[in-house]
């Protein structure tokens, strides 16, 4: 289970992300924030937090801030900006703060929850796919599998089944969702969503969704 905080001092903002995380059977909201001094004060209480979603702007201390306080700790959570600048020079100064990913508020509800699963198995969902070369990211529009060629077959390459859980993915489900679903173990879930990845050419699934997204993917 992902233990997530929310950081935003719009209240709709921070409703619209509960509910979206909701949806997913891997994640737990562990705490919810108006503003960055609050969500400080408040650490100590979570018992676990592996992923904060930080907006950028807030009064008082802003997500910048917020940030450079949690790298201060020893094992700090991975760390979601959400903000309403695309700019990249954003992106490029959260990276060099140290977070893992940099969404607007914008993004799908399927790509918040894959940033939220990515950067908590220790990836990075940057949006902005101009950081400097070696920020690590993930694919822009243009690029969707990160720089390596995709089959050229696309999702015509895959079998039935592996649509089945293309499909799913795609609409935001967990592994454990997906398999309950399709009547599969978790395990043979994981094990398709390998073969996907590795037959359309991406490393992990913020790329797998960009892809999609790139290609017109549909679900109907």
């Amino acid at each position: 289970m992902i233990h997530v905080a929310i950081v935003d001092d719009h209240a709709v903002v921070r409703a619209g992300l509960e509910a979206v995380l909701a949806r997913a059977d891997d994640v737990r909201v562990a705490g919810v924030y108006a503003d960055g001094a609050a969500f400080l004060d408040g650490l100590a209480q979570l018992e676990r937090l592996d992923v904060v979603l930080l907006d950028v702007s807030m009064p008082g201390r802003d997500g910048f801030d917020v940030l450079r306080r949690l790298r201060e700790r020893r094992v700090p959570p991975a760390v979601v900006l959400l903000t309403m600048h695309a700019a990249r020079t954003h992106a490029r100064h959260a990276h060099d703060l140290g977070a893992q990913g940099y969404l607007t508020k914008d993004a799908s509800d399927v790509r918040i929850v894959h940033a939220v699963r990515t950067v908590a198995w220790g990836g990075t969902a940057f949006e902005d796919a101009d950081l400097d070369e070696g920020a690590g990211g993930g694919a822009s529009a243009g690029d969707p599998a990160g720089g390596r060629a995709p089959a050229p077959e696309g999702f015509a390459a895959l079998s039935e089944q592996e649509m089945r859980v293309m499909r799913l993915t795609y609409l935001g489900l967990g592994t454990t969702e997906v398999a309950r679903d399709l009547g599969l173990s978790p395990k043979t879930v994981s094990t398709y969503k390998t073969r996907i990845m590795a037959k359309l050419g991406v490393a992990n699934l913020i790329e797998l969704i960009r892809y999609a997204e790139a290609v017109g993917f549909r679900v109907d």
